[in-house]
């Protein structure tokens, strides 16, 4: 998974979320239930991750491990994050995350009326907006309250309107559950080939969920939804097929023991992969063979 090893556009939303929260603040966390940040993110988006931080800081440690960065400097982000969501739109283009609209939107504990102190001299505050700064790499961060902060490049305008709309937004067309720990979107039949090669073009989406099990195991749910409903059979026993082969071959005993957990199903032309329990150590494993 190394589409972010380099000095990246989402080091830089770390970054810039690491120095709003390095304030001292006095104000407890905020509680569910919360707006749902991913609403505000552009339907044009077609990476979209949604984390509840807030009780699952391991996993949010083992993505910000896996994106090539250190956990360890963005403690005091974890600390204070309660929900994120991070939105991106990407093309083919293997450099196009470096220069793509990318977006961030967060829930936690974000005293703005002191941004201006730690943001640094990259940021400069835009006079004509109240709590909005412009920074490097044509990227913009705005406060709307001391809960709420947004990061985007080029879109920032739309996440606040998004944020204000009360008329529903225009749907994606697969939706996240809300009741997830955990929750990716993949939509595109050419971003989904770069993660799954097996697609081979008949994957025009998938949905991938993680739900809290234990301390460190979640149960898992992956959602593939096929160009055309005829291909979803065959897509279900090739990836049936696979993964059986990925876990059943491994030298760990522990991913071995997930084959008679695993169940496959297809309806319509959703194919569906569960799996009842998985340890943290492993997701973060399958996850590092991804190669964006």
């Amino acid at each position: 998974m190394n589409m972010l090893h380099r000095q990246s556009p989402m080091s830089r939303i770390g970054l810039a979320f690491a120095a709003v929260i390095l304030i001292v603040s006095c104000r407890s966390m905020p509680v569910a239930p919360f707006p749902e940040v991913v609403d505000w993110l552009p339907e044009e988006s077609n990476l979209v991750l949604r984390i509840e931080v807030d009780g699952n800081e391991t996993l949010a440690e083992s993505l910000i491990s896996l994106a090539g960065m250190n956990p360890e400097e963005f403690q005091p982000v974890i600390k204070r994050t309660a929900l994120l969501a991070f939105g991106a739109e990407i093309t083919g283009d293997e450099e196009n995350l470096l220069y793509a609209p990318i977006h961030a939107a967060a829930i936690g504990l974000w005293p703005r009326g002191l941004l201006g102190g730690v943001l640094g001299s990259e940021w400069v505050r835009k006079r004509s907006e109240q709590f909005v700064w412009s920074g490097p790499n044509d990227m913009e961060l705005a406060a709307p309250s001391n809960e709420e902060i947004i990061i985007s490049r080029t879109r920032l305008s739309k996440l606040l309107r998004n944020r204000r709309s009360t008329a529903g937004l225009p749907g994606r067309r697969y939706r996240l559950p809300r009741n997830a720990d955990l929750a990716l979107l993949v939509d595109g039949a050419e971003l989904v080939n770069r993660l799954m090669p097996l697609a081979d073009g008949r994957v025009v989406g998938l949905t991938a969920v993680l739900r809290k099990k234990g301390l460190s195991s979640y149960g898992a749910e992956l959602r593939i939804y096929a160009a055309e409903e005829v291909l979803a059979p065959s897509l279900g026993l090739a990836i049936r097929l696979a993964v059986s082969s990925r876990f059943g071959t491994s030298s760990i005993p522990e991913e071995r023991d997930l084959i008679p957990k695993m169940k496959v199903e297809t309806d319509g032309g959703v194919v569906t992969l569960n799996i009842e329990s998985v340890s943290l150590a492993v997701i973060h494993s399958l996850l590092a063979e991804i190669d964006l």
